[in-house]
């Protein structure tokens, strides 16, 4: 989970804490560090950085990786190199209540996304082809959409002439694409990066057929 505040004059702080699972969350209690303030001047404003991570050896090299992000686009904003390693983080005292309260409330799985998510609306009857084909729409379709609109759009896809399949879409004009998915937040876009997407998989993965999820 990455976190950014800043203000013209006031301080911007970077938070990186392994903590998107349980095991994350209990490596987010272990010992890890924080930067002190990385203090640099600006034109404008003087502009405090700090930043915080998770320093188990064990983490997974996805959430390393994305530390070196958060850490080499500070640095680069700076103008020189971090500060080492210094104090230890602490967890806010309530965050396991709070965990446990979460938990409690998504226990009955009744918000739209358990329904309605991406993973959900693909067309299973098919070809895996199609249902990962599908997927990918699905979740390209979410960004800024509510899930309703989100599984409104899929199912109207779905309708195209021959299914929503890789040469469906590649067979229809940006017009077409776009009246299917609105309201979808930023449809024209959509429609277009949806139509770039089949043309791709089309000539590159011979349309759509992956060895596995992680190739998709």
């Amino acid at each position: 989970m990455v976190s950014l505040r800043s203000g013209r004059t006031g301080a911007a702080s970077v938070a990186a804490v392994a903590a998107g699972t349980s095991a994350g969350a209990r490596r987010a209690t272990k010992a890890a560090a924080s930067l002190d303030a990385l203090r640099f001047s600006s034109k404008r404003a003087r502009v405090e950085v700090a930043y915080e991570v998770d320093d188990d050896t064990k983490a997974p090299e996805a959430e390393k990786e994305a530390l070196k992000v958060v850490q080499q686009g500070t640095a680069k904003k700076s103008g020189g190199p971090l500060p080492p390693l210094t104090r230890a983080f602490q967890p806010h005292k309530n965050w396991a209540a709070a965990w446990d309260a979460i938990a409690t409330m998504r226990a009955s799985k009744s918000a739209p996304v358990d329904a309605m998510g991406a993973e959900e609306l693909g067309d299973e009857s098919g070809s895996p082809e199609v249902f990962r084909f599908q997927t990918l729409v699905a979740l390209m379709l979410s960004s800024q959409t509510k899930d309703e609109i989100t599984a409104m759009a899929v199912r109207q896809l779905q309708k195209l002439p021959g299914g929503l399949t890789v040469d469906s879409v590649i067979a229809s004009d940006e017009a077409t694409l776009q009246q299917a998915i609105y309201p979808a937040g930023f449809y024209r876009n959509k429609a277009k990066y949806l139509k770039q997407a089949a043309i791709i998989l089309q000539r590159d993965f011979h349309g759509g057929a992956f060895a596995s999820g992680m190739q998709l």
